[in-house]
Parts: C-alpha cells; structure tokens; sequence
C-alpha cells in the first residue's frame, strides 16, 4: 500500500470512529480524537474539514448581525475560532496534496468557512475582502493611532502604555507592534467578540509574517494579561466602529465598559490616574427620512398589483411590515432620495471617564436632536428612516494662515481658518437628491457601505426618541418578515414570469380533464398557489374535475400569513397550507382536512400534518399491499437563489419523487431553466474576492486570507451594465471579456436525479490591452434565465426589487492565462461547469490563443472557486 493510501485510510478511521462519538452524544470526546489524530500526523486535510464541522457546529444561543450587537433567536457556533483555523488548514493542506480527495476536501473546506463567515460576521466574506482595500480606513486607522499614542504620551510622560484592538480587521495589531517604540508601546493586544472571532488565525498569520507579537486574547484572558502588565495608559483601536455597517450607541458603549472592566483595578493613591485614548475619537451617527421605490419595495407590500391579477393582498399590506434592512441607498440607480443630519455624538474618552466615575456612559451620548421631526424646515416625503455611523477624528485643529501684501500699498492680512476634520464613515458613496450628509462627512473609499433603513409608520418614526431609532437593528432576530419577504412579492417581473407559466400550465394537456392536484414547494405566502387556484378556475377545472393544491412552507411567520390570504381570497377550499418541510413529507401527500358542509375547511378539527423524522427507517409495505397514495399531477416552486441550485431545489424534487409526493408524469413549473455566462474582470471583482499582500506596511495579509476570500458572490449589475454582444464592455469596475454563452438549457425533472453532472462550454472573447492592469485574475459571471411564455433572466430583472443578481466565480490568479486575456488578441476559453446538488460552480480547462493552447491547470488559484 502507499503512503497516501495508508494515509487515506487512516483519515477514513479516525473520522468514521469520530462520527460514531458524535452519533452517541460525546462530542467533545470527538474533539478530542480528531485533535489527538492531527497531533501525530496534521497532514489529514479530510481530518481537519470533520474537526471543523464539528466546531462550527450550531449551538444554542444567539446570532450577531452586522450591528455588532447579539440577536434573539438564532444560533453560533460552537468555537467559530478554531473552527475557522480547521477550515483553513485542511484548504491549505489539501491545496498542496496531489490526491484528489485532498483535493476535493480542500474544496469542501473553503465551501464550509464561507458559510461558517457569514453566520459569524452577518455578511459576506466580501465585504471583509473590501475593507482590507480600503486605503481611507486604514490611513485614518494609522493616523488615529498616531495622535491617540501622541495625547497619552504627553499626558503622562513616563507612564506604560499598552494598546488593545477589539474586533480588528486583521492588521492592526500587527501595524501597532511594527511601529511600538515611536508609539511608546509596552505590549499590543487583540480581544474579539462573537461576531470576528473566526479572524483570529488569518490576524496570528499576518503578526507572525510581519516578526510581531500581538496577544490575541479573549475578554477574559485580556483581564489576566493586564493585570501582569499593570499599565497606566490604554490605546484602543475600536474595530467595530469602522467598518461598513452602522453601530448603535448601545453596541460601542458595551465594547467600552468591557474594556474598563479588564482593566487592573487602580487603587486611588496610584499616581497618575489611568487613561485611555480611542480610534476613533469621536463616533457619529447621522440619519433621516429617505424616499425612493427601492425602500417601498423592501419595506411594503404593493397590495395593488395583486389586484390586477385577481388577487387580495390587503392583509399582507397590513401585517407584512419587516421593522428594518441593511440597504444602501446608492444602489438605487439614482432614484432615491435622502436628507441626512447629526442625530448624536458620542466621545469614547469621555464615555471611559464616566464609566470610570462609577456611571454607564450613556450620559456622555450628546443628542443633536430628540427626535427627527425637531429638523429645520418640513420633512420631505418619506419611505422609511434611515441612519449610518462615521468615525471622526479628534476636534477639528485651528491654524491662522497669513497671506502676504501683493503689493507695497497692500495691507498684509491675517486668517484663522478650521482645518477639515479627518473622518470615515459607512454613508451612503454618491448623493442622490436630497440634502446629503453634514459638510466633510464622506464614505470610504475603499468598498460599499450600508445604511439602516427602519420601516414603520411614517408619524411615529419621526416622533420617536433618536436613541430608540438608532437601538432597532438589535432587535432583528425578533422579526417576524424580514425586506427580501416583502421584495419578492414586489418583483412584478418575477410574478408575470410565474403567472404566465401557471396559465399556460393549467391548459396543458397533462391537466385538462383531469383532477388537478398540485405541490407548491417553499410556498412562503401562498401566492403562486392562489394563482393556480384562480388560473384553474378560469379554466373551468373547478367545475369540470377536483382541484387540490397543498402548499408547504417550513417559516411559522409565512405559513401563517398564507392561511390568512387563502382565506381571504376565498381560496380555503382549494389551497391547503402545511407549516413544515417537503422532505418532511411521504410517502404521499398529506390526507386532505375534513371540510364542512359549505365546502370550507373545519377548523374544529385539526388535521396535522403526518412528518417523518427519519426516511429512511420506515418499513415498506409491498407495493401490491399498500393503499393508493394521493400524488401531485403539478409541482409549482420558486426555490431559487442567485445560484439556482443554492436553495437545494434538486435534492427537494428528488425527496418529492422518491416518497411519492409527485406522480411520474408530474408537470413541473417551471420546469426548465437556461444557464448563461460570460467571462469578465476588474478592480470591484479583484477587491470583494482577495485581500492586498500588504496594508500600510503590514505584509502577509493577503495570504493570510487566502482561503477567507469568498468563493462566489452575487453582485447588482445596473441597468445596461451586463454583457453585450460587443465584448469588452464595461460596468462599474467589472470589464467583460467574452461574448454571452448559453451553458444548456436544464431539464428540472431529469436533473433531480443526475445531478452532480459537469457540462462543457466554450466562450470567445478579447479584451482590451490597456483597460485593466496586470495581476486581477479572471472571473466567470454566471446567471440563468426561467423559460416560458414571459422569460425571466436574473442579469437585468427590468424590476426596482431584485431578488436575484449575477453570481461571480474567481477561475485564475495571473499567470499564462491573464497574459493571454490581456493581450488584446481574439482568444477560446474551455470550462467545465459542474452542477453538484447545492451549487454551481466552475472550472477553467485551457486558453487557446492562435492555435496555441495554454493549459492552466497548475496555475495558482485554479480552484479557489470549485
């Protein structure tokens, strides 16, 4: 036997003895095992990737969202730290294996921490990638730090200053021990909450790389370190407060009291006092009302367009209100407008000196405003309230300029003018219409930025105190409909698209004549089952034969809401509604609800739903014993995200199918759909999918988050921004290559039970020499189109809300193949586009330049994406 096949199965032995601990509840001994194995032998990427699974693993608890605050509901990992280690080491040893299952399990592993990111960061890797671009931030970091080491130092001359980073980006820590004797530092920290602790390895990784010593710590090892050193100055760089999401007052205020209580306890004869200087200085929050249709259409449901189609929507109107969104308000086409003004102000020294005086720290939130109705003037029109957070710098500096006689008879004049005060901020990147920000306020340069969008009626938010407004987002885990709810409904292209399919449906020969019964997978509020159900009554099916339409949906909130609507269409004896899941289901579908005499449902006798918890355990009866089974003759869904398959459509169709919930010649709807793409390139793409090598001196950042980058990301493409037949055309930072290639149109049903399947496909293009510089990489674009009598293609929806957007894949780093792209010259690209059950995802084969292949197979960074 090989060494690798030796190694193989002593991975497969270790794993299958892990599997066994965790199936009888012992999974810390699981733990313990796996860790154990890797001790003796860390070359198992397959090891490492079950090690990981098992520490990111659920747990009961709360989530964080991109506030910074924890949310109700929800659940974190078990150690999403070593979790993120694990995924990256099996990625980086699996990379390195010539085995293919190493290679696979590299794949796996890289797949699996995207998911571990954005359940612990409440974004996509993406935008951790745009912040370490971001050249505003980390110069205003640098600077910050600068003066904020200078204050202390000339404070207290002689005292022993320490430094701490909460919730860093990764490089920071590492900068601050770099350039620790100019700063006057006697040791850096690094602390991390919930929400970054997954950052952990990649900031140890570029502290190592840089010959650094950061003491990356939690809050409470943070205690014991500060009590060793006993220092008498803190400089704290405030992580959380310049990123691209807002922060509430409550969120900075609680990174500060922790902070002040890993202090070492100074007794009052101590001299001198202790102190403490903040990046930032100063933290803003600025806000207003906004209008435009992109918040109408995150924020209420447009109950008249339903009516149109025959349909009362009115109750989703009343009840369908989400309390907020991250939105930004700059990616409205311009068509949003917005008055923004200083809500609040918050000085994080005079915070710690109140805290430190035995008070909260709340007292030092300086309002601007009580509410948002005591601006100047009348409020405009509004959609929503929206706010967003800059970091400030400490108070603007006075300098007095003179200027000179330019001429003897020329009095020589003298000016004091206010210098521009230094600040980043996460507003909105362009102005729109409305008023805009404060004088000097600006968004960083460096990648999008979001906004706080709060929903509700229009009166009582302008009436409500500021601090409560700016306290909402806290509350998202307690949400009952979240805006891309309220979205979907309010993408008219998307319901034409169905309506169409659902009429065309219900005249087919598979119907007609026939009991209807039908499976609406995902139903979310029923709506693609009411319009089945007034489809089939336009058609006469009601009166000529059965109808029957069970619609499933696994949300409490949505399944509720459906009930209603059914109800109040007048629909009940039609559409039943189950709160559970289609793979709950089987064999067959549920036993209709008892009706009564007028044909409605009985709502004094309850019909639960029959589930399986366990598929596979139940005992067939033969097939000649069994009593007939109620199958679906039509299947309607819309489990479609971005990627298609993301939403796990194919493994549903396949559970459906094999437990008898469809019939054979079950008509699906839609039932196929058309895989496009295109190859592009370009600074947004190079951004959002990898870290720089080096920020503000600081080296190794990019890779240390090499297997932290995302592996595919759905980008908005604005109106007239995709592919045209003419290639090279470009669009907000994105160049595309190739002309537009239909990957294949996909047969539904048959692809449930063949999928993983790899297809090729073959893209020609040329690019512009000159347009992009060296080193971007490539990157596919890929979307799809629904097939029917009114198309639907997700690169240019035609609607304000957008559901779905373009997903990109990064295929090469530079190399041979960039050098072929960018040569100016005609050129033939091979893919191999894989669709596995969850996912699309693809591969490039070769470059052909003039009849000369260039086989990128080895090129670094091939399969970053698969």
């Amino acid at each position: 036997m090989s060494l690798a096949s030796s190694g193989a199965v002593a991975q497969s032995a270790v794993s299958l003895r892990a599997r066994q601990l965790v199936f009888m509840g012992d999974l810390l001994g699981a733990v313990g095992l796996l860790g154990d194995s890797l001790a003796d032998d860390a070359e198992q990427p397959g090891v490492w990737l079950l090690l990981a699974d098992l520490l990111g693993a659920a747990s009961s608890g709360g989530a964080v969202n991109p506030s910074g605050l924890e949310t109700r509901g929800g659940c974190a990992p078990i150690d999403s730290a070593r979790s993120a280690e694990a995924y990256a080491e099996a990625y980086h040893r699996g990379r390195r294996s010539t085995s293919a299952a190493d290679q696979d399990t590299a794949e796996a592993a890289r797949e699996n921490l995207q998911g571990l990111l954005r359940r612990c960061l409440g974004h996509s890797a993406a935008v951790l990638m745009e912040s370490l671009w971001d050249a505003d931030r980390s110069a205003f970091v640098v600077a910050e730090a600068r003066r904020a080491s200078a204050d202390l130092r000339s404070l207290q001359p002689g005292g022993r200053l320490v430094a701490c980073v909460v919730d860093g980006a990764g490089w920071e820590g590492a900068w601050l021990s770099r350039h620790a004797g100019s700063l006057g530092l006697l040791a850096v920290y690094s602390v991390r909450g919930p929400r970054t602790a997954a950052l952990a390895s990649c900031e140890a990784a570029v502290a190592a790389a840089n010959d650094c010593h950061v003491t990356c710590t939690s809050w409470h090892g943070l205690a014991s370190h500060l009590e060793a050193a006993r220092p008498t100055a803190l400089l704290a760089v405030m992580g959380s407060c310049l990123g691209a999401y807002p922060v509430p007052p409550a969120a900075v205020l609680a990174e500060v009291k922790q902070l002040q209580a890993a202090m070492p306890q100074v007794g009052s004869e101590r001299d001198p006092p202790f102190m403490a200087s903040f990046v930032p200085a100063v933290v803003q929050w600025h806000g207003g009302p906004a209008a435009g249709a992109l918040l109408r259409s995150s924020g209420r449901v447009d109950a008249a367009q339903f009516r149109q189609l025959g349909l009362d929507f009115a109750v989703a109107e009343e009840v369908m209100r989400p309390r907020h969104a991250w939105l930004r308000l700059d990616d409205a086409d311009g068509a949003t407008t917005w008055e923004a003004r200083l809500l609040m102000s918050l000085r994080l020294r005079e915070a710690w000196a109140a805290m430190t005086a035995g008070g909260s720290g709340g007292s030092t939130l300086e309002a601007k405003a009580a509410t948002l109705a005591d601006g100047p003037g009348e409020n405009p029109p509004m959609d929503a309230v929206f706010w967003w957070t800059s970091a400030e710098s400490e108070a603007e500096a006075t300098t007095t300029t003179t200027t000179p006689a330019t001429t003897p008879t020329t009095a020589t004049t003298t000016a004091t003018t206010t210098a521009a005060k230094k600040s980043i901020s996460c507003a909105p990147k362009q102005r729109s219409l409305g008023a805009g920000g404060p004088g000097g306020c600006r968004a960083s340069g460096g990648g999008r930025t979001w906004q706080a969008a709060l929903f509700g009626n229009a009166e009582e938010l302008l009436g409500r105190d500021v601090t409560e407004l700016l306290a909402i987002p806290a509350a998202e885990g307690g949400a009952r409909f979240r805006p891309y709810h309220v979205s979907m409904l309010n993408d008219g292209p998307r319901t034409a698209c169905y309506d169409a399919l659902l009429r065309e449906a219900v005249h087919g020969p598979k119907i007609s004549g026939e009991p209807l019964v039908a499976l609406d997978l995902g139903a979310g509020t029923g709506l693609l089952s009411m319009l089945l159900a007034r489809r089939a009554q336009e058609a006469d099916l009601c009166e000529s034969s059965s109808v029957r339409i069970v619609s499933v949906e696994a949300e409490a909130a949505l399944a509720g809401l459906a009930r209603r609507l059914v109800a109040a269409n007048g629909l009940s004896h039609l559409v039943e509604v189950h709160h559970t899941l289609s793979t709950e289901l089987g064999p067959g579908l549920p036993a209709p609800p008892t009706r009564n005499s007028n044909n409605s449902t009985n709502t004094t006798a309850t019909t639960a739903t029959p589930t399986r918890t366990d598929l596979g355990s139940e005992r067939r009866e033969p097939a000649e014993d069994r009593p007939p089974r109620e199958r679906a003759n039509l299947c309607v869904h819309e489990v479609f995200g971005s990627d298609p398959l993301s939403e796990r459509l194919l493994p549903s169709l396949r559970h459906a199918r094999r437990e008898e919930l469809l019939a054979e010649d079950c008509r699906l709807v839609p039932s196929h759909l058309t895989l496009l793409c295109a190859l592009c390139r370009g600074p947004r793409l190079q951004k959002a999918f990898t870290a720089p090598a080096s920020v503000e001196g600081v080296r190794g950042v990019g890779e240390a988050f090499e297997a932290f980058g995302p592996v595919v990301e759905a980008f908005d493409i604005p109106k007239g921004g995709g592919p045209s037949d003419a290639v090279s055309s470009q669009a907000e930072d994105i160049e595309w290559l190739s002309h537009v290639a239909e990957i294949a149109t996909l047969d539904l049903w048959k692809l449930s039970m063949e999928a993983p399947i790899e297809l090729p496909v073959v893209l020609h293009g040329r690019a512009d020499p000159v347009s992009q510089g060296p080193g971007s990489g490539i990157w596919v674009g890929f979307w799809f189109r629904i097939e029917g009598p009114v198309p639907q293609e997700t690169m240019d929806p035609g609607g304000v809300s957008r559901p779905w957007a373009p997903v990109f894949q990064r295929l090469c780093a530079a190399g041979d193949a960039q050098n072929v792209v960018s040569s100016g010259s005609p050129f033939v690209a091979d893919l191999v586009v894989r669709l596995a059950e969850d996912r699309v995802r693809c591969r490039l084969k070769t470059i052909v330049l003039e009849d000369s292949p260039v086989d990128v197979d080895g090129l670094a960074g091939l399969f970053d994406g698969m």
